[in-house]
């Protein structure tokens, strides 16, 4: 029982650093007033908006991904990419250290 128990201390603790990890790998220009958006580094499915140096995660609508060459989202068959995930977008999720929130441009 103990070990059950220990494993699931174990994993809990390995989710909640690799979220705050992943919310560190973002860093926004601090010297610009405007907004300005950056890719998400390992999901095609969100991407950040960048204000006064803070950085909000937000989430594509369903069947969308991120483009950063033109800092849209468009259909998921007309974006490349790249090395980044393509998780199911649609859904709204909260971590340790940020909120995700579904977007509309």
């Amino acid at each position: 029982m103990a070990f059950k128990y220990t494993s699931f201390l174990i994993i809990g603790f390995l989710l909640a650093v690799s979220c705050v990890l992943s919310t560190r790998a973002v860093t926004c220009p601090t010297d610009e007033d405007d907004l300005s958006y950056i890719e998400d580094p390992t999901d095609c499915s969100y991407f950040y908006e960048c204000s006064n140096g803070e950085a909000t995660r937000y989430q594509c609508p369903a069947g969308t991904y991120y483009d950063p060459d033109i800092v849209r989202y468009l259909a998921a068959d007309g974006v490349d990419c790249g090395t980044r995930s393509t998780t199911a977008s649609g859904s709204s999720t909260t971590s340790a250290s940020s909120s995700t929130t579904s977007a509309t441009f």
